[in-house]
């Protein structure tokens, strides 16, 4: 893939915890960077989510390959927030990494 073919702005999100007083965590993101990327569409699957009905949105983020983006981290793309299940070097040197994201939502 050719650098040109990075043409979106995406904000790179660190997930963190922090402990609360009642027990339990509170989750909330450090945004890290904005990076230029290739966002594109994967699919769209029907789901339940908190005893509603969902949808869940599969995308593939490519970007400049970086370490320490790692699953739980998000990305954020046009409003909505792609969260990372995984990613993958996918020229074998070092040159760009493949993040596949999710973005839910719930419909009702």
């Amino acid at each position: 893939m050719p650098i040109g073919g990075l043409t979106e702005r995406v904000q790179w999100q660190r997930r963190t915890t922090t402990p609360e007083a009642g027990g339990g965590h509170a989750v909330d993101y450090l945004s890290m960077l904005t990076l230029w990327a290739r966002v594109r569409p994967i699919g769209l699957s029907p789901g339940v989510a908190a005893d509603a009905r969902g949808a869940t949105a599969s995308h593939s983020v490519v970007i400049r390959h970086r370490s320490g983006i790692a699953p739980g981290d998000r990305f954020l793309h046009r409003g909505r927030k792609l969260e990372v299940l995984g990613t993958e070097d996918i020229s074998g040197r070092g040159k760009f990494l493949a993040c596949r994201c999710v973005d839910r939502q719930v419909t009702g």
